[in-house]
């Protein structure tokens, strides 16, 4: 009986470690996750002498009320929020984190623009602070970059008044005369 070379019979045992190998680099890897590119919002028609339509108005969107903090990441499946027809006041958009896109104007990479019948306004930094009226519907519609892997964090808060301040300092100062006629007694 004629015997085979050492080197046939190592060639079975050197595929099955090759197979096995890229079996495990295959089962091991992870893509990169994903990133998702938002639209800029649409443009509103005005008719002359007649009002503004937008296409975001009559979209059915999400309310979001202030201080309420939604979570955004590419499994979001909301991008466009309304706010309703009764805020009236000085308010706040925030949008962190905020990646700025290195261009001349700087802008950031995820935005939040804020529209009624037209886009009002856009964060900057992942800021933006705007006055509002009662009766007029508005709506946050997200644009830009949103990366994937990363969570965002989007809220609207109310941004207290002077006047409101005031109250604070006249009622410090209150307090502070009452206590200090307390300890002349």
């Amino acid at each position: 009986m004629k015997f085979l070379p050492k080197h046939f019979l190592l060639a079975p045992l050197l595929c099955v470690s090759l197979i096995s190998d890229v079996v495990l680099a295959y089962t091991s890897y992870s893509p990169p996750p994903v990133s998702l590119l938002l639209s800029e919002p649409g443009m509103s028609f005005c008719h002359e002498g007649g009002p503004c339509t937008a296409p975001w108005t009559s979209l059915d969107m999400p309310l979001l009320t202030t201080n309420q903090i939604v979570p955004i990441s590419t499994n979001s499946t909301d991008f466009n929020y309304y706010l309703g027809n009764s805020l009236s006041g000085t308010y706040k958009v925030s949008l962190y984190p905020s990646h700025l896109v290195a261009s001349l104007p700087t802008y950031d990479e995820l935005r939040a623009n804020l529209a009624s019948a037209t886009v009002i306004g856009t964060t900057s930094n992942g800021n933006l602070t705007f006055s509002t009226s009662s009766g007029i519907p508005y709506y946050l519609l997200l644009s830009g970059l949103v990366r994937g892997g990363e969570t965002y964090s989007l809220s609207v808060s109310a941004v207290p008044e002077t006047e409101q301040y005031l109250l604070l300092i006249a009622g410090l100062g209150v307090l502070a005369l009452r206590v200090s006629k307390k300890n002349k007694l």
